[in-house]
């Protein structure tokens, strides 16, 4: 057999014909993106296709060039048909492709019904077809003779042989060549009794499962301590019932090889147990032996992204360097050797005889290894640029400008399944000039079937929104909105797209062009709007694609108060041929890395019902929306002023469509600006504009950030670590960064970094906790999002975490 090291060796020489292609459009990034196999490789491009190259003799490079036969490809080419991939993985013969619209394709052989149809039979298919009953999949793991996926509801699903019980379930149990061990019948199911999954590793006969909760739980063989401590180890004993890996502190990345187990936990420490019959634990303990229970591999430092194949473990350090751990037999590495270094390795795949590793610039990296020697990693292909995965890392300090992007586990849950409804808070006294009654956040729309209704019950579960339709909901009347409001401030939540699109929220009449959520498929994706309202106290929602919607209530304007609502309209976008709400700020090209945009606001039009902005306007509300940026990085808005502010708008991931409000103070001259500290695309939409007195847009300023050494503007909340999952944290705001010590209701711009799992967080001015959600966030991610909230009595906010995360909390404006 060909191995991926030859492949590999093959595949680097200069000649390789492929340009590396453009990013079509953001895509979403969800499971792993490189894949090494035995004798075939596989990588998604950054356009949704797949590459494959290595041996084709069962189909598993998705085409018919070589199929049946000896031989390989050593020029990775796209499969055929599939261009919307988000997720691929690879074993000895049969290749899983997870695509954004929720299928899971699935090429090469087929013998024991690892490609989940009933014919299973003969040398396989090269024809990438559809896995029948499996929607919503989120990633996906390959073994030999058996695959897994993880879908988008934290559910797991197996098909194939169930040898020692690998398929989570009791038919076809046993060990090979044992009574009713072939391919278990009934093709794709889930895996009963585990449940809030967010990654999922399969090794040659056992699977490991991340649990939103940090918690490690496997399932098959535990013959070597794979499963760790536990029943089973030493034993030739089937495990189909998932159950909890002991002996570990909250993970957050996961690796299966044939017969061992490479986790890594929050701490960045790597733990390893199993099989040792290589030295892949990283230890001479048990050489050519085994250990069920997880113990550190010494030596190294922090680690970034972890992988497992047969023989080896392979670790991506914060440092860059990668680390190798097993080999062959004739040349054995005990502890972890360093094989190269790359700039920001985003993931890392290990095959029997190679390695890929790809960068956050989304170069791929291959190099084999062979008995003898451990060659250093050689120069990247240029064949085509990678998606990089979400790899969960470590934030770097403030400015929140986050590292290297990781990717989309399944959809946090927008807010607690079925926590008590708390009434809405009677109606108060606007503050004194400001013209806004804050309130604790109420839900009003949530068109989910089966979640929590509204708090009257109107536009309850109704189902998703189509594409293409616009949907008018009633404001006034409902959560102590009176029928004199003007405008509502809401938090606006697009839940599970089907695609990349975007909700535009007005007044109803004409659709403006202009956006206030942007999202990729499958993201869960919340942003502040201020809107006006119709005549009748109604907003219009207008979806582009099918998505499921909630809104929360955090307050509203009167008439007499100083906003002024505007539509949204567009002011700026840099994008060839985009047009804006009066010709100026349109086209001009993406801002240069470190760039400045100056944008003019005071005097701009909007809805012709409402107004523009006033030409005496002292600050605005905006929507500021980064599209394609070539990298990692931030915008922060600011008035134009001669000192740049330390915080951020918006955190920028490569490829991907970023939006978040921003309540900012305009310049003298009525401007504002926008620095990008990487080369994108971006656009402002206006929604509305403040005359003083009555608003106070502050110079942004960090309040709260619990990350390990990070500052904040006096050391109060400073480094005080992680928010817990299921806790909230008390937040001094009043008296700090020029809020006043007796002010109502605060903007802030809140962000979550480095989550244990998938969740969100409750901004509220620390009363009754309500049934709503300021922000959703993802492992790996750094999510962001401006919040209007009333203080509680002392000045202060609470926030609600149900998923463990750091909070960084910056002040930008008072009302």
């Amino acid at each position: 057999m060909v191995t991926l090291g030859a492949l590999a060796a093959a595949l680097l020489a200069p000649s390789a014909p492929h340009a590396a292609r453009p990013a079509q459009q953001a895509r979403p990034v969800i499971g792993p993106t490189i894949a090494a196999g035995t004798g075939h490789g596989a990588f998604v491009s950054v356009d949704g296709r797949v590459w494959t190259w290595g041996e084709n003799d069962h189909g598993q490079l998705g085409r018919p060039d070589g199929f049946g036969q000896a031989g390989t490809t050593t020029v990775p080419e796209p499969v055929p048909g599939v261009t919307s991939a988000i997720a691929v993985a690879v074993s000895d013969d049969h290749t899983l492709i997870a695509a954004s619209d929720g299928r899971v394709w699935a090429f090469g052989a087929d013998g024991d019904g690892e490609l989940g149809t009933p014919d299973m039979a003969g040398p396989g298919r090269f024809q990438p077809e559809p896995v029948p009953g499996i929607v919503g999949a989120h990633s996906v793991a390959a073994g030999p003779g058996y695959s897994v996926v993880l879908t988008t509801s934290g559910h797991v699903w197996t098909f194939g042989r169930n040898r020692f019980g690998r398929l989570g379930r009791d038919e076809g149990l046993g060990a090979p060549g044992a009574p009713g061990a072939g391919a278990t019948p009934g093709g794709p199911a889930p895996v009963v009794g585990l449940a809030g999954v967010t990654a999922i590793a399969a090794g040659a006969d056992h699977v490991l499962a991340r649990r939103v909760d940090g918690s490690v739980w496997g399932f098959g063989a535990n013959t070597e301590g794979q499963l760790g401590p536990g029943p089973g180890f030493l034993t030739y004993d089937a495990h189909p019932a998932p159950r909890p890996i002991t002996g570990l502190s909250p993970v957050r990345a996961i690796a299966a090889g044939d017969a061992h187990s490479v986790v890594t936990t929050t701490d960045a420490t790597v733990y390893a147990f199993g099989s040792n019959s290589h030295g892949q634990l990283g230890t001479t303990e048990a050489l050519f032996w085994r250990r069920a229970e997880p113990r550190p591999i010494a030596g190294l430092t922090a680690s970034r992204t972890i992988s497992a194949s047969a023989t080896h473990t392979v670790i991506a350090a914060a440092t860059g360097e990668l680390f190798v751990a097993g080999g062959a037999i004739r040349h054995l590495v005990t502890t972890p050797t360093a094989v190269g270094t790359l700039t920001n390795p985003a993931h890392v795949a290990a095959g029997p005889a190679g390695l890929l590793a790809v960068g956050t610039d989304g170069t791929l990296w291959m190099s084999p290894w062979y008995d003898e020697a451990l060659p250093p990693l050689p120069t990247a292909w240029t064949g085509g640029q990678v998606l990089v995965p979400i790899a969960p890392v470590d934030p770097p300090d403030p400015p929140v400008d986050p590292p290297d992007p990781p990717v989309d586990p399944p959809d946090p849950p927008v807010h607690p399944p079925d926590p008590p409804v708390d009434p809405p808070d009677p109606p108060v006294d606007p503050p004194p000039g400001s013209g806004f009654v804050a309130v604790s956040p109420a839900r009003l729309v949530e068109t989910r079937v089966g979640a929590t209704p509204t708090v009257d019950a109107r536009y309850s579960n109704g189902g998703r929104l189509a594409a293409g339709s616009t949907t008018v909901y009633q404001m006034t009347g409902r959560a102590g909105v009176p029928t004199t409001a003007a405008s509502v401030a809401l938090n606006v939540t697009a839940i599970a797209p089907a695609a990349t699109g975007y909700l535009t929220v007005f007044a109803c009449g004409t659709i403006p062009n202009a956006s206030n959520v942007n999202f990729s498929a499958g993201q869960t994706i919340p942003n502040l709007v201020v809107t006006g309202l119709s005549a009748s106290g109604e907003i219009c929602v207008f979806t582009s694609v099918s998505v499921d919607l909630a809104v929360d209530l955090t307050g509203w304007f009167t008439a007499a108060g100083p906003y002024r609502a505007t539509g949204p309209a567009r002011l700026a976008d840099t994008r060839p041929g985009a047009s804006t709400i009066d010709g100026r700020g349109a086209e001009g090209g993406p801002v240069a890395a470190g760039g400045v945009l100056e944008i003019p606001v005071a005097g701009r039009g909007g809805d012709a019902r409402l107004g523009g902005v006033a030409l005496d306007a002292a600050a605005a509300l905006l929507n500021i929306v980064a599209v394609d940026p070539e990298a990692v990085g931030y915008v922060t808005v600011y008035p134009c002023t001669a000192v740049r502010p330390t915080a951020s708008t918006l955190n920028l991931r490569p490829r991907q469509t970023i939006a978040n409000a921003a309540a900012a103070r305009l310049s003298a001259s009525g401007t504002i600006c926008l620095y990008s500290s990487v080369r994108t695309h971006l656009i402002v939409d206006v929604t509305g504009s403040f005359t003083a007195p009555g608003f106070t847009a502050l110079t942004p300023a960090r309040l709260a950030d619990g990350r390990p050494g990070a500052p904040t503007l006096d050391g109060l909340h400073a480094g005080e670590g992680r928010v817990a999952g299921g806790g909230e944290r008390r937040l001094a705001i009043a008296g700090r960064a020029g809020v006043p010590s007796g002010a109502a209701t605060v903007v802030l711009n809140v962000t979550a970094a480095d989550a244990a799992g998938p969740g969100y967080l409750t901004v509220y001015p620390c009363d009754a906790r309500p049934n709503a959600s300021s922000l959703n966030v993802v492992p790996g991610v750094i999510s962001a999002n401006a919040v209007i909230t009333r203080l509680s009595p002392a000045g202060e906010v609470c926030v609600f975490a149900s998923a463990a995360a750091h909070l960084i909390v910056d002040a930008t404006g008072v009302l």
